[in-house]
């Protein structure tokens, strides 16, 4: 899930690791990881191939993209399974620690410039 996220970071869109990472539930936090998936799979899997620069980086940051978004939809498969069980605050904490460990990937800014 790191890698999907990653891409984020990458191409410094931010806005989907802030919603994960201050989710005030785990409803929020996996709507936010759906809207990712199909954003990475609309940029990466799109006619005409990725952007240049950052985009394409980021489709790439991990592995293939066809691999990183197999093993995030089997890894939504297991935390539904684990909502549905109650360990929801297991969920939410999972979703949390890969969305902070997917800012890892976040390209240097250059000295004297703002992260915004």
């Amino acid at each position: 899930m790191s890698c999907l996220l990653a891409f984020f970071s990458v191409t410094r869109r931010y806005g989907v690791l802030d919603r994960i990472a201050n989710a005030l539930g785990v409803e929020q936090a996996l709507a936010a990881l759906y809207d990712a998936m199909r954003v990475y799979q609309s940029t990466c899997f799109s006619e005409g191939g990725p952007g240049r620069g950052d985009e394409e980086k980021g489709c790439r940051a991990c592995d293939d993209p066809h691999r990183v978004l197999d093993r995030v939809r089997r890894r939504v498969d297991e935390l539904a399974r684990m909502v549905g069980e109650g360990r929801v605050d297991e969920v939410l904490t999972v979703l949390r620690a890969a969305a902070t460990r997917a800012l890892a990937y976040a390209p240097p800014t250059p000295a004297g410039q703002s992260q915004a």
